[in-house]
Protein backbone atom coordinates (compact mmCIF):
# COMPACT_ATOMS: atom_id res chain seq x y z
CA UNK A 1 0.00 0.00 0.00
CA UNK A 2 1.32 3.45 -0.86
CA UNK A 3 0.11 6.99 -1.47
CA UNK A 4 2.10 7.87 -4.58
CA UNK A 5 -0.99 8.25 -6.78
CA UNK A 6 -2.66 10.44 -4.14
CA UNK A 7 0.41 12.67 -3.79
CA UNK A 8 0.98 13.01 -7.54
CA UNK A 9 -2.52 14.39 -8.11
CA UNK A 10 -2.31 17.16 -5.51
CA UNK A 11 -0.34 20.35 -4.84
CA UNK A 12 -0.23 20.61 -1.06
CA UNK A 13 0.83 24.24 -1.05
CA UNK A 14 -2.50 25.07 -2.71
CA UNK A 15 -5.00 22.54 -1.33
CA UNK A 16 -6.13 22.22 2.31
CA UNK A 17 -6.16 18.43 1.97
CA UNK A 18 -3.64 16.65 4.23
CA UNK A 19 -0.56 15.11 2.63
CA UNK A 20 -0.54 12.27 5.14
CA UNK A 21 1.60 9.14 5.37
CA UNK A 22 1.07 5.39 5.47
CA UNK A 23 0.35 4.64 9.15
CA UNK A 24 0.21 1.65 11.46
CA UNK A 25 -3.27 0.36 12.21
CA UNK A 26 -4.89 1.59 15.41
CA UNK A 27 -6.97 -0.41 17.85
CA UNK A 28 -10.00 0.10 15.59
CA UNK A 29 -10.16 0.33 11.80
CA UNK A 30 -11.43 3.69 10.58
CA UNK A 31 -14.24 4.14 8.10
CA UNK A 32 -15.36 7.44 6.60
CA UNK A 33 -18.01 8.58 4.15
CA UNK A 34 -17.49 12.03 2.64
CA UNK A 35 -19.98 13.90 0.49
CA UNK A 36 -18.03 15.53 -2.34
CA UNK A 37 -19.62 18.26 -4.48
CA UNK A 38 -17.00 18.35 -7.23
CA UNK A 39 -17.65 18.25 -11.00
CA UNK A 40 -20.55 16.03 -10.00
CA UNK A 41 -21.94 15.25 -6.58
CA UNK A 42 -20.93 11.85 -5.20
CA UNK A 43 -20.04 10.09 -1.97
CA UNK A 44 -16.52 8.87 -1.14
CA UNK A 45 -16.60 5.62 0.84
CA UNK A 46 -13.34 4.80 2.65
CA UNK A 47 -12.19 1.78 4.70
CA UNK A 48 -8.87 1.61 6.55
CA UNK A 49 -6.65 -1.22 5.22
CA UNK A 50 -2.90 -1.64 5.27
CA UNK A 51 -2.20 1.77 6.79
CA UNK A 52 -4.26 3.75 4.23
CA UNK A 53 -7.90 4.41 3.40
CA UNK A 54 -9.06 2.21 0.53
CA UNK A 55 -11.47 4.48 -1.34
CA UNK A 56 -14.45 4.19 -3.67
CA UNK A 57 -16.52 6.93 -5.33
CA UNK A 58 -20.21 6.07 -4.94
CA UNK A 59 -22.23 8.30 -7.34
CA UNK A 60 -25.61 7.74 -5.67
CA UNK A 61 -24.32 7.20 -2.17
CA UNK A 62 -24.92 4.21 0.11
CA UNK A 63 -28.40 2.75 0.44
CA UNK A 64 -29.96 0.94 3.39
CA UNK A 65 -32.11 -1.10 1.00
CA UNK A 66 -30.46 -4.48 0.14
CA UNK A 67 -32.24 -4.44 -3.23
CA UNK A 68 -30.37 -1.28 -4.28
CA UNK A 69 -26.86 -2.28 -5.32
CA UNK A 70 -24.84 0.91 -5.58
CA UNK A 71 -21.97 1.34 -8.05
CA UNK A 72 -18.68 2.05 -6.23
CA UNK A 73 -15.74 3.05 -8.44
CA UNK A 74 -12.38 2.32 -6.85
CA UNK A 75 -10.08 5.35 -6.70
CA UNK A 76 -6.57 5.97 -5.36
CA UNK A 77 -5.74 5.16 -1.74
CA UNK A 78 -5.99 8.12 0.65
CA UNK A 79 -4.08 8.74 3.93
CA UNK A 80 -5.83 8.08 7.22
CA UNK A 81 -5.55 11.80 7.97
CA UNK A 82 -8.05 12.36 5.15
CA UNK A 83 -10.66 10.81 7.39
CA UNK A 84 -10.76 14.07 9.37
CA UNK A 85 -10.84 16.39 6.38
CA UNK A 86 -13.70 18.58 5.29
CA UNK A 87 -13.55 21.91 3.54
CA UNK A 88 -13.31 23.49 0.11
CA UNK A 89 -10.74 22.31 -2.43
CA UNK A 90 -10.07 25.37 -4.61
CA UNK A 91 -10.01 25.55 -8.39
CA UNK A 92 -8.09 24.40 -10.39
CA UNK A 93 -6.92 21.71 -7.96
CA UNK A 94 -7.77 18.04 -8.48
CA UNK A 95 -11.23 17.30 -7.07
CA UNK A 96 -12.07 21.01 -6.68
CA UNK A 97 -15.28 21.44 -4.70
CA UNK A 98 -16.75 21.14 -1.22
CA UNK A 99 -16.06 18.07 0.93
CA UNK A 100 -18.33 17.26 3.88
CA UNK A 101 -17.79 14.56 6.52
CA UNK A 102 -21.12 12.77 6.18
CA UNK A 103 -20.32 9.76 8.39
CA UNK A 104 -17.44 8.26 10.33
CA UNK A 105 -16.74 5.49 12.81
CA UNK A 106 -15.02 2.10 12.74
CA UNK A 107 -15.54 -1.06 10.74
CA UNK A 108 -15.26 -4.75 11.56
CA UNK A 109 -14.09 -7.02 8.72
CA UNK A 110 -15.44 -10.52 8.38
CA UNK A 111 -12.08 -12.24 8.00
CA UNK A 112 -8.73 -10.83 6.90
CA UNK A 113 -9.51 -7.53 5.11
CA UNK A 114 -6.61 -7.40 2.62
CA UNK A 115 -7.20 -11.00 1.55
CA UNK A 116 -10.91 -10.24 1.08
CA UNK A 117 -9.99 -7.14 -0.94
CA UNK A 118 -7.72 -9.16 -3.22
CA UNK A 119 -10.46 -11.75 -3.74
CA UNK A 120 -12.92 -8.99 -4.56
CA UNK A 121 -15.53 -9.71 -1.88
CA UNK A 122 -15.34 -7.77 1.38
CA UNK A 123 -17.92 -8.55 4.06
CA UNK A 124 -17.96 -6.18 7.01
CA UNK A 125 -19.95 -4.35 9.68
CA UNK A 126 -20.07 -0.59 10.16
CA UNK A 127 -20.31 1.20 13.49
CA UNK A 128 -20.87 4.79 12.44
CA UNK A 129 -22.98 7.76 13.39
CA UNK A 130 -25.29 7.13 10.41
CA UNK A 131 -24.33 3.81 8.84
CA UNK A 132 -24.53 0.66 10.94
CA UNK A 133 -24.86 -3.07 10.49
CA UNK A 134 -23.61 -5.51 7.86
CA UNK A 135 -22.47 -4.59 4.34
CA UNK A 136 -20.61 -6.05 1.37
CA UNK A 137 -18.36 -4.72 -1.36
CA UNK A 138 -18.20 -6.94 -4.48
CA UNK A 139 -15.80 -6.33 -7.34
CA UNK A 140 -17.30 -6.52 -10.80
CA UNK A 141 -15.53 -7.65 -14.00
CA UNK A 142 -12.44 -5.49 -14.50
CA UNK A 143 -11.53 -4.02 -17.87
CA UNK A 144 -7.81 -3.74 -18.56
CA UNK A 145 -6.41 -0.25 -17.81
CA UNK A 146 -9.58 0.96 -16.12
CA UNK A 147 -10.39 1.50 -12.49
CA UNK A 148 -12.23 -1.38 -10.89
CA UNK A 149 -15.98 -1.12 -10.46
CA UNK A 150 -17.51 -2.58 -7.29
CA UNK A 151 -20.99 -2.83 -5.85
CA UNK A 152 -21.75 -1.55 -2.35
CA UNK A 153 -24.64 -3.57 -0.93
CA UNK A 154 -26.43 -3.47 2.42
CA UNK A 155 -26.89 -6.91 3.99
CA UNK A 156 -30.36 -7.51 5.39
CA UNK A 157 -30.43 -6.95 9.16
CA UNK A 158 -32.21 -4.72 11.67
CA UNK A 159 -30.65 -1.61 10.11
CA UNK A 160 -32.12 -2.12 6.63
CA UNK A 161 -34.62 0.48 5.43
CA UNK A 162 -36.30 1.71 2.25
CA UNK A 163 -35.99 5.37 3.33
CA UNK A 164 -33.47 7.58 1.51
CA UNK A 165 -30.36 8.54 3.49
CA UNK A 166 -29.42 12.00 2.25
CA UNK A 167 -29.71 14.61 -0.44
CA UNK A 168 -27.52 17.54 -1.44
CA UNK A 169 -29.67 20.21 0.20
CA UNK A 170 -30.31 18.66 3.62
CA UNK A 171 -27.23 16.48 4.29
CA UNK A 172 -25.12 17.76 7.16
CA UNK A 173 -21.62 17.13 8.45
CA UNK A 174 -21.27 14.86 11.49
CA UNK A 175 -18.46 17.18 12.67
CA UNK A 176 -19.51 20.77 11.95
CA UNK A 177 -23.27 20.32 11.43
CA UNK A 178 -23.02 22.37 8.22
CA UNK A 179 -24.63 21.57 4.87
CA UNK A 180 -22.63 21.71 1.64
CA UNK A 181 -24.20 25.08 0.83
CA UNK A 182 -23.45 26.50 4.31
CA UNK A 183 -19.86 25.30 4.22
CA UNK A 184 -19.23 26.86 0.81
CA UNK A 185 -20.94 30.09 1.93
CA UNK A 186 -18.76 30.38 5.04
CA UNK A 187 -15.62 29.96 2.98
CA UNK A 188 -16.91 32.54 0.50
CA UNK A 189 -17.57 35.07 3.25
CA UNK A 190 -14.06 34.72 4.61
CA UNK A 191 -12.57 35.03 1.12
CA UNK A 192 -14.57 38.22 0.52
CA UNK A 193 -13.49 39.60 3.90
CA UNK A 194 -9.83 38.90 3.16
CA UNK A 195 -10.08 40.60 -0.23
CA UNK A 196 -11.60 43.69 1.40
CA UNK A 197 -8.87 43.75 4.07
CA UNK A 198 -6.03 43.42 1.59
CA UNK A 199 -7.47 45.32 -1.36
CA UNK A 200 -6.28 42.46 -3.56
CA UNK A 201 -8.37 40.40 -5.95
CA UNK A 202 -6.59 37.05 -5.77
CA UNK A 203 -5.93 35.04 -8.89
CA UNK A 204 -6.81 31.32 -8.83
CA UNK A 205 -3.17 30.25 -8.59
CA UNK A 206 -2.24 32.45 -5.63
CA UNK A 207 -0.71 30.58 -2.72
CA UNK A 208 -3.17 29.46 -0.02
CA UNK A 209 -6.17 30.40 -2.16
CA UNK A 210 -7.12 33.84 -0.91
CA UNK A 211 -5.43 33.31 2.43
CA UNK A 212 -8.60 32.27 4.20
CA UNK A 213 -10.58 29.44 2.62
CA UNK A 214 -9.37 26.52 4.71
CA UNK A 215 -11.94 24.58 6.70
CA UNK A 216 -10.52 21.94 9.05
CA UNK A 217 -12.55 19.84 11.50
CA UNK A 218 -15.48 22.20 11.02
CA UNK A 219 -13.39 25.28 11.86
CA UNK A 220 -12.74 28.06 9.38
CA UNK A 221 -9.04 28.91 9.59
CA UNK A 222 -8.22 32.50 8.68
CA UNK A 223 -4.75 33.63 7.54
CA UNK A 224 -3.53 30.05 6.99
CA UNK A 225 -0.26 31.22 5.40
CA UNK A 226 0.76 33.33 8.41
CA UNK A 227 4.18 32.16 9.63
CA UNK A 228 3.88 30.80 13.17
CA UNK A 229 7.41 29.38 13.21
CA UNK A 230 9.22 31.81 10.88
CA UNK A 231 12.68 30.32 11.42
CA UNK A 232 11.37 26.85 10.52
CA UNK A 233 8.90 27.77 7.79
CA UNK A 234 5.74 26.47 9.51
CA UNK A 235 2.50 28.32 8.91
CA UNK A 236 -0.73 28.51 10.84
CA UNK A 237 -2.12 25.90 8.45
CA UNK A 238 0.78 23.55 9.26
CA UNK A 239 0.02 23.92 12.98
CA UNK A 240 -3.70 23.30 12.37
CA UNK A 241 -3.00 20.21 10.27
CA UNK A 242 -0.70 18.86 12.94
CA UNK A 243 -3.30 19.22 15.67
CA UNK A 244 -6.00 17.79 13.40
CA UNK A 245 -3.78 14.75 12.78
CA UNK A 246 -2.99 14.40 16.50
CA UNK A 247 -6.50 14.89 17.86
CA UNK A 248 -7.08 11.16 18.28
CA UNK A 249 -3.91 10.79 20.34
CA UNK A 250 -4.33 13.98 22.37
CA UNK A 251 -8.00 13.96 23.28
CA UNK A 252 -7.79 10.89 25.52
CA UNK A 253 -5.79 12.99 28.00
CA UNK A 254 -6.91 16.49 26.94
CA UNK A 255 -10.69 16.26 27.03
CA UNK A 256 -12.74 17.27 30.07
CA UNK A 257 -9.77 18.98 31.74
CA UNK A 258 -9.57 22.71 32.48
CA UNK A 259 -7.03 24.22 30.12
CA UNK A 260 -4.44 26.92 30.20
CA UNK A 261 -3.20 27.93 26.78
CA UNK A 262 -0.27 29.76 25.27
CA UNK A 263 -1.34 32.03 22.43
CA UNK A 264 0.94 33.53 19.78
CA UNK A 265 -1.50 35.23 17.37
CA UNK A 266 1.27 36.65 15.17
CA UNK A 267 3.75 33.79 15.50
CA UNK A 268 6.28 32.79 18.14
CA UNK A 269 8.69 35.62 17.25
CA UNK A 270 6.07 38.22 18.26
CA UNK A 271 4.09 38.68 21.46
CA UNK A 272 2.86 35.47 23.12
CA UNK A 273 0.76 35.28 26.27
CA UNK A 274 -0.50 32.65 28.69
CA UNK A 275 -4.27 32.50 29.24
CA UNK A 276 -6.12 30.59 31.95
CA UNK A 277 -9.65 31.94 31.85
CA UNK A 278 -12.24 32.22 29.10
CA UNK A 279 -12.03 35.80 27.86
CA UNK A 280 -12.39 37.79 24.67
CA UNK A 281 -13.70 36.53 21.35
CA UNK A 282 -13.43 32.75 21.63
CA UNK A 283 -15.30 30.16 19.53
CA UNK A 284 -18.95 29.96 20.56
CA UNK A 285 -18.88 26.15 20.41
CA UNK A 286 -16.07 25.91 22.98
CA UNK A 287 -17.18 24.15 26.17
CA UNK A 288 -16.29 25.64 29.55
CA UNK A 289 -16.28 24.75 33.23
CA UNK A 290 -16.71 26.99 36.27
CA UNK A 291 -13.92 26.55 38.80
CA UNK A 292 -13.98 27.87 42.34
CA UNK A 293 -10.78 29.80 42.97
CA UNK A 294 -9.69 31.35 46.26
CA UNK A 295 -11.81 34.48 45.94
CA UNK A 296 -14.14 33.89 42.98
CA UNK A 297 -15.45 31.49 40.39
CA UNK A 298 -13.57 31.50 37.11
CA UNK A 299 -14.51 30.13 33.69
CA UNK A 300 -11.97 27.73 32.21
CA UNK A 301 -11.86 26.38 28.66
CA UNK A 302 -12.23 22.71 27.68
CA UNK A 303 -11.09 20.99 24.49
CA UNK A 304 -13.32 17.92 24.29
CA UNK A 305 -13.09 17.32 20.54
CA UNK A 306 -11.02 18.14 17.48
CA UNK A 307 -13.28 21.06 16.59
CA UNK A 308 -12.52 22.71 19.94
CA UNK A 309 -8.79 22.12 19.49
CA UNK A 310 -8.85 23.65 16.00
CA UNK A 311 -11.04 26.51 17.20
CA UNK A 312 -8.32 27.40 19.71
CA UNK A 313 -5.63 27.10 17.03
CA UNK A 314 -7.65 29.58 14.98
CA UNK A 315 -7.27 31.96 17.96
CA UNK A 316 -3.49 31.58 17.86
CA UNK A 317 -3.04 28.80 20.42
CA UNK A 318 0.27 26.95 20.16
CA UNK A 319 0.53 25.16 23.51
CA UNK A 320 -2.09 23.18 25.46
CA UNK A 321 -1.59 22.82 29.24
CA UNK A 322 -3.98 20.75 31.35
CA UNK A 323 -5.05 20.32 34.94
CA UNK A 324 -4.31 17.00 36.61
CA UNK A 325 -8.05 16.44 37.19
CA UNK A 326 -11.19 16.23 35.07
CA UNK A 327 -14.19 18.53 35.26
CA UNK A 328 -16.51 16.08 37.06
CA UNK A 329 -14.06 15.63 39.98
CA UNK A 330 -11.82 18.68 40.14
CA UNK A 331 -11.08 17.85 43.78
CA UNK A 332 -9.55 14.47 42.87
CA UNK A 333 -6.33 14.43 40.79
CA UNK A 334 -5.92 11.47 38.44
CA UNK A 335 -2.15 11.71 37.99
CA UNK A 336 0.99 12.59 39.93
CA UNK A 337 3.66 14.50 38.01
CA UNK A 338 7.37 15.03 38.46
CA UNK A 339 8.77 17.73 36.20
CA UNK A 340 12.56 17.37 36.00
CA UNK A 341 13.71 20.92 35.33
CA UNK A 342 17.50 21.19 34.83
CA UNK A 343 19.25 24.27 36.16
CA UNK A 344 22.21 26.03 34.51
CA UNK A 345 25.12 23.68 33.83
CA UNK A 346 23.13 20.42 33.94
CA UNK A 347 23.90 18.04 31.08
CA UNK A 348 21.17 16.16 29.21
CA UNK A 349 22.78 12.88 30.27
CA UNK A 350 22.29 13.97 33.89
CA UNK A 351 18.60 14.61 33.26
CA UNK A 352 18.23 11.12 31.78
CA UNK A 353 20.08 9.58 34.73
CA UNK A 354 17.86 11.51 37.13
CA UNK A 355 14.72 10.24 35.42
CA UNK A 356 15.91 6.64 35.70
CA UNK A 357 16.64 7.09 39.42
CA UNK A 358 13.14 8.43 40.09
CA UNK A 359 11.67 5.62 38.02
CA UNK A 360 13.58 3.08 40.14
CA UNK A 361 12.22 4.62 43.35
CA UNK A 362 8.66 4.63 42.04
CA UNK A 363 9.08 0.98 41.02
CA UNK A 364 10.11 0.13 44.59
CA UNK A 365 6.98 1.93 45.80
CA UNK A 366 4.91 -0.14 43.32
CA UNK A 367 3.87 2.94 41.32
CA UNK A 368 3.88 2.90 37.50
CA UNK A 369 5.86 5.64 35.78
CA UNK A 370 5.35 7.08 32.30
CA UNK A 371 7.84 9.32 30.53
CA UNK A 372 7.67 12.19 28.07
CA UNK A 373 9.98 14.91 26.82
CA UNK A 374 8.86 18.40 27.81
CA UNK A 375 9.71 19.85 24.42
CA UNK A 376 11.85 22.32 26.36
CA UNK A 377 14.81 21.34 28.51
CA UNK A 378 13.60 18.54 30.77
CA UNK A 379 11.54 15.40 31.21
CA UNK A 380 8.16 14.71 32.76
CA UNK A 381 7.33 11.55 34.72
CA UNK A 382 3.65 10.75 35.29
CA UNK A 383 2.00 8.28 37.64
CA UNK A 384 -1.62 7.45 36.62
CA UNK A 385 -3.82 7.57 39.72
CA UNK A 386 -7.28 6.44 40.61
CA UNK A 387 -9.41 9.39 41.69
CA UNK A 388 -9.33 8.58 45.38
CA UNK A 389 -6.83 11.14 46.75
CA UNK A 390 -7.21 14.80 47.55
CA UNK A 391 -4.78 17.31 46.07
CA UNK A 392 -2.91 17.81 49.33
CA UNK A 393 -2.26 14.08 49.69
CA UNK A 394 -0.71 13.87 46.23
CA UNK A 395 1.29 17.06 46.69
CA UNK A 396 2.64 15.92 50.06
CA UNK A 397 3.67 12.52 48.76
CA UNK A 398 5.36 13.94 45.65
CA UNK A 399 7.18 16.47 47.86
CA UNK A 400 8.50 13.64 49.99
CA UNK A 401 9.75 11.89 46.86
CA UNK A 402 11.53 15.09 45.79
CA UNK A 403 13.11 15.49 49.23
CA UNK A 404 14.25 11.88 49.20
CA UNK A 405 15.94 12.33 45.83
CA UNK A 406 17.64 15.48 47.13
CA UNK A 407 18.83 13.70 50.27
CA UNK A 408 20.15 10.66 48.42
CA UNK A 409 21.80 12.49 45.50
CA UNK A 410 22.43 16.06 46.67
CA UNK A 411 24.82 16.77 43.81
CA UNK A 412 22.14 15.91 41.25
CA UNK A 413 18.75 16.90 42.67
CA UNK A 414 17.18 19.80 44.50
CA UNK A 415 13.64 20.06 45.86
CA UNK A 416 13.62 23.86 46.06
CA UNK A 417 12.71 26.45 43.43
CA UNK A 418 15.54 28.71 44.60
CA UNK A 419 17.63 29.79 41.60
CA UNK A 420 20.78 29.76 43.70
CA UNK A 421 20.30 26.13 44.74
CA UNK A 422 19.39 24.99 41.22
CA UNK A 423 22.76 25.66 39.60
CA UNK A 424 24.16 22.35 38.27
CA UNK A 425 21.16 20.50 39.73
CA UNK A 426 17.78 19.21 38.59
CA UNK A 427 14.77 20.71 40.31
CA UNK A 428 12.27 17.91 41.01
CA UNK A 429 9.20 20.06 40.48
CA UNK A 430 6.47 18.46 42.57
CA UNK A 431 4.39 21.67 42.54
CA UNK A 432 2.62 20.46 39.41
CA UNK A 433 0.56 18.45 41.90
CA UNK A 434 -1.12 21.57 43.30
CA UNK A 435 -4.77 22.30 42.59
CA UNK A 436 -4.90 24.67 39.63
CA UNK A 437 -1.38 23.91 38.39
CA UNK A 438 -1.02 22.70 34.80
CA UNK A 439 1.38 20.60 32.75
CA UNK A 440 1.98 20.70 29.02
CA UNK A 441 -0.14 18.05 27.32
CA UNK A 442 1.36 15.05 25.54
CA UNK A 443 1.94 15.88 21.86
CA UNK A 444 1.49 19.61 22.42
CA UNK A 445 3.69 21.85 20.33
CA UNK A 446 5.96 24.27 22.17
CA UNK A 447 6.38 27.91 21.15
CA UNK A 448 10.12 27.58 20.58
CA UNK A 449 12.39 27.70 17.58
CA UNK A 450 12.47 24.26 15.94
CA UNK A 451 8.76 23.57 16.65
CA UNK A 452 9.49 20.97 19.38
CA UNK A 453 6.78 18.68 20.72
CA UNK A 454 6.19 17.23 24.20
CA UNK A 455 6.50 13.56 23.24
CA UNK A 456 5.67 10.35 25.16
CA UNK A 457 8.58 7.89 25.25
CA UNK A 458 9.31 4.29 26.07
CA UNK A 459 11.80 4.12 28.93
CA UNK A 460 13.94 1.80 26.84
CA UNK A 461 14.51 4.46 24.17
CA UNK A 462 15.53 7.28 26.51
CA UNK A 463 19.25 6.59 26.07
CA UNK A 464 18.90 7.21 22.32
CA UNK A 465 16.98 10.49 22.61
CA UNK A 466 19.45 13.37 22.18
CA UNK A 467 17.50 16.14 23.92
CA UNK A 468 14.16 17.19 25.39
CA UNK A 469 13.38 18.94 22.10
CA UNK A 470 14.40 16.03 19.85
CA UNK A 471 10.92 15.47 18.40
CA UNK A 472 9.55 18.28 16.28
CA UNK A 473 6.99 19.12 13.67
CA UNK A 474 9.56 17.98 11.12
CA UNK A 475 10.11 14.43 12.40
CA UNK A 476 7.15 13.51 14.64
CA UNK A 477 5.21 11.76 11.87
CA UNK A 478 8.23 9.61 11.00
CA UNK A 479 8.51 8.62 14.66
CA UNK A 480 4.84 7.71 14.97
CA UNK A 481 4.92 5.71 11.74
CA UNK A 482 7.78 3.59 13.12
CA UNK A 483 6.05 2.90 16.44
CA UNK A 484 4.01 -0.28 16.61
CA UNK A 485 1.93 1.08 19.47
CA UNK A 486 1.70 4.13 21.69
CA UNK A 487 4.31 4.34 24.49
CA UNK A 488 1.48 5.28 26.86
CA UNK A 489 -0.98 2.80 25.37
CA UNK A 490 -1.79 1.10 28.70
CA UNK A 491 -1.83 4.32 30.77
CA UNK A 492 -5.53 4.06 31.62
CA UNK A 493 -5.51 0.40 32.63
CA UNK A 494 -2.71 0.68 35.24
CA UNK A 495 -4.22 3.46 37.34
CA UNK A 496 -3.45 2.91 40.99
CA UNK A 497 -3.56 4.55 44.39
CA UNK A 498 -0.79 5.71 46.71
CA UNK A 499 -0.94 2.88 49.18
CA UNK A 500 -0.11 2.98 52.86
CA UNK A 501 2.81 0.60 52.20
CA UNK A 502 4.30 3.11 49.74
CA UNK A 503 4.06 5.92 52.29
CA UNK A 504 5.68 3.77 54.95
CA UNK A 505 8.45 2.60 52.61
CA UNK A 506 9.23 6.18 51.64
CA UNK A 507 9.27 7.18 55.32
CA UNK A 508 11.76 4.40 56.08
CA UNK A 509 13.96 5.67 53.25
CA UNK A 510 14.01 9.09 54.88
CA UNK A 511 11.59 11.08 52.72
CA UNK A 512 10.76 14.01 54.98
CA UNK A 513 7.25 15.40 55.38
Amino acid sequence: MDLEAYWEKRHFDATPEPRGEVEEAGRQLLFVVQMHDASHLHFDFRLEMGGVLKSWAVPKGPSLNPAEKRLAVEVEDHPKAYGRFEGVIPEPQYGAGTVLLWDRGHWLPDGEPLEAYRKGHIRFSLVGERLKGKWSLLRMHESSGKRANWLLVKTRDRYTSSLPLADKESATSVVSGLTLREMAARVGRVKHHVQEESGVNPEPDEDMKAQGSVLIAGVLLSHPARMVYPDDGYSKLAVARYYDDMAGRMLSSLSRRPLSILRCPDGISKTCFFQKHMAGAMPDFLKTVLVQESDKKACYMLANDSRSMLGLVQMGVIEFHTWGARRDRLDRPDCMIFDLDPGPGVLWSDVCQGAQLIRALLHELELPAYLKTSGGKGLHIEVPLLRVHEWQEVKDFSHRVALHMQDEWPALFVASMSKEKRKFRIFVDYLRNTRGATTVAAYSLRARVGAPIATPLYWEELADVPSASAFTLRNIHDRLTRLRQEPWGDYEVVRTRIRKAAREALHRKGGRS
